[in-house]
């Protein structure tokens, strides 16, 4: 089973790839997604207090209901679930936040979105490193019973999406120049080695791989390595 959903993440990936269309983005990850156990996602950038969401939404496959409240009400600056992505790099399920009884803007947000038929959800944060954020919230009609290996499914095809939404909006920047070491860092990440593993298997010092793996993260202009993994496939700098 295992093998089989990262097959999943991989296939994504390579078919991704090579598409251009943000309509058939899109519908590949609506695809994947579902077969995860997640109809529904919207993959946006995160607005500010005074920002409306819509100028900011890449791809959305939301309930078309959901989606109009949800605007219309301004929602987004209520909505607990959907704020935590402004404060973390890291994913997270719904039920891993708590909303006090007294947050009533809060539970209203809630509320709506279950009469709306989405009752669990996994969102995955993304910042740039400049700052830019953005998130893609993935959403089901009924409480998630998703593995962890499925959610690192969802994780990593999301952060490709993401870079391959903008890319279609976007020219292609021109490859960065990467050292053999970064270039080496770069690949064993994207095997799934941590940076004291790849010390191990470049025989150089834990600090200095951790040097490599922040100038990487400059260069592709990411925050994250898994970011990191997914703009070196996007780009064609490591095959997937």
């Amino acid at each position: 089973m295992t093998l089989q959903i990262e097959h999943v993440a991989f296939d994504f990936i390579d078919d991704v790839k090579r598409l251009r269309d943000p309509s058939a983005i899109l519908d590949r990850l609506r695809i994947t997604s579902a077969s995860l156990g997640y109809p529904y996602f919207i993959l946006t950038g995160l607005p500010l207090p005074n920002q409306r969401l819509e100028p900011f939404v890449m791809l959305n496959a939301w309930p078309e209901a959901w989606y109009e409240r949800y605007t219309a009400e301004e929602h987004f600056h209520h909505d607990r679930v959907g704020q935590a992505a402004m404060r973390t790099t890291e994913p997270y399920r719904w039920s891993d936040l708590a909303i006090g009884a007294e947050d009533r803007s809060a539970l209203r947000v809630m509320d709506e979105a279950q009469s709306c038929g989405l009752v669990d959800g996994f969102i995955v944060p993304m910042f740039s490193s400049d700052s830019w954020q953005q998130a893609c919230a993935f959403a089901t009609d009924r409480p998630a019973q998703s593995s962890d290996r499925e959610l690192a499914a969802l994780h990593v095809m999301s952060v490709f999406a993401a870079g391959a939404a903008r890319a279609a909006f976007q020219p292609l920047r021109d490859l960065p120049e990467l050292t053999t070491r970064e270039r080496e860092c770069l690949h064993w990440a994207a095997a799934g080695k941590s940076a004291w593993e790849t010390s191990q298997i470049l025989g150089i010092g834990l600090e200095t791989v951790r040097t490599y793996r922040r100038t990487l993260r400059t260069k592709l202009d990411v925050a994250t390595m898994a970011q990191a993994v997914a703009e070196g496939c996007r780009l064609g700098i490591i095959a997937s």
